[in-house]
């Protein structure tokens, strides 16, 4: 098919009175309204290259006005490229974060919503600094429950404080003295074969210790040892010597 170039009529009044060829400069004024419909087969409009458009294909599906709500299905949208707003909480997939804890209880956060971190008091205390949640102990930690620690305990405070009525030690005290050195005194003990219990007496003063380990009971009172207080030597000793000079007495009255 031949390229045809159009015509123009010209009008007097409702007659035609002449045709003449499309100029250059002619054109036809296209304004919106109707309720028409035009059909466009592939490659029916053409331009001469001066203009925006080469090729016209007829569409397929349907031209929708600015004024109409439609769905896109199978979309994809460049959103660095592009504007997504007005996107509601409910319209998401996952519209929430599930939170657990130790004891596998869970709790449900709705985007949109505010997670507190909450402590406890004078056991865990929380901070936010910029983008970080910090989580540590509070000056004073007080441990409600039992305590374990599995590793080496430093207490470098000057007063110790220890509110129990049993304290279990596996092996000794070790005790370093009002001088920090090389020499400390360790107070152990003996397997035990049995449960045993050792008092301490309600009276201030040193207590004294034995040379060698024994497991023989002392059965004197404190009052009977009382009576040896003043000997300055051996009491065996004295005895015997007494003893001799009682002896050397008696024989000596003996003889005349």
């Amino acid at each position: 098919m031949a390229i045809k170039t159009p015509v123009k009529a010209t009008f007097t009044g409702s007659d035609v009175t002449g045709l003449a060829e499309y100029q250059a400069a002619d054109f036809i004024g296209v304004v919106d309204g109707g309720t028409g419909a035009v059909t466009f087969s592939a490659g029916i409009l053409k331009a001469d290259g001066t203009n925006a458009f080469t090729t016209v294909t007829a569409p397929s599906g349907t031209i929708v006005g600015t004024t109409d709500t439609q769905t896109l299905t199978n979309k994809t949208i460049d959103a660095s490229s592009n504007t997504i707003s007005n996107i509601g909480v409910s319209s998401l997939t996952s519209s929430g974060i599930t939170i657990v804890d130790d004891s596998s209880s869970s709790a449900t956060i709705t985007l949109g919503e505010t997670l507190r971190i909450a402590g406890t008091s004078n056991e865990i205390e929380t901070s936010v600094s910029g983008d970080s949640i910090i989580i540590g102990l509070p000056s004073n930690v007080t441990i409600g429950n039992n305590l374990t620690v599995t590793g080496n305990l430093t207490v470098q405070g000057t007063t110790t404080t220890v509110n129990s009525t049993t304290i279990e030690i596996t092996n000794s005290f070790t005790f370093e003295g009002s001088t920090a050195d090389d020499y400390e005194t360790v107070l152990g003990v003996i397997d035990p074969t049995a449960d045993r219990t050792i008092n301490l007496p309600n009276v201030s003063g040193t207590l004294p210790v034995l040379a060698v380990a024994s497991t023989t009971q002392i059965t004197a009172t404190p009052e009977e040892l009382n009576y040896s207080d003043g000997v300055t030597s051996n009491i065996q000793t004295q005895l015997d010597a007494k003893a001799t000079n009682a002896f050397a007495i008696a024989q000596a009255v003996a003889l005349g």
